[in-house]
């Protein structure tokens, strides 16, 4: 297994959120994202904005929540959430791809510190590439 850290800084709340081997078929397998993740709401993004994507970031004090279909609890202008996956050996050599099912305004998508996607947009699907 590969272990992945991924970041997401969204405007408000992930609907839904996904990750799956090759192009989406019958004989894919996934992997839910909805729960354990690390969530810090932030009334200002540059709070956090330049470091929470690192890896090697520690956010052991971050409260753990898990992502439902309707929108959250949070009432600040910006939401910093992270989640560790182990990837399936299984995978290794195929596309992946993490799917959220929407977010509520906009995000930007880290994986293992890097940027690989953003999304601006109500409650429409979106996908990242993280090959």
């Amino acid at each position: 297994m590969r272990h992945a850290t991924w970041a997401v800084l969204c405007g408000a709340v992930i609907c839904s959120a996904l990750a799956f081997a090759a192009e989406p078929t019958e004989e894919d397998v996934f992997l839910p994202l909805m729960t354990g993740w690390r969530v810090k709401p932030a009334a200002d993004k540059k709070e956090l904005a330049e470091t929470f994507c690192r890896v090697d970031f520690d956010d052991a004090a971050w409260p753990t929540a898990d992502i439902k279909e309707a929108e959250g609890p949070y009432k600040d202008r910006y939401v910093f959430y992270r989640r560790a996956v182990d990837v399936p050996a299984a995978w290794q050599g195929k596309k992946i791809a993490v799917v959220f099912g929407g977010v509520d305004d906009d995000a930007v998508v880290y994986w293992n510190g890097q940027k690989v996607g953003a999304h601006k947009g109500y409650d429409s699907e979106f996908d990242c590439d993280v090959t």
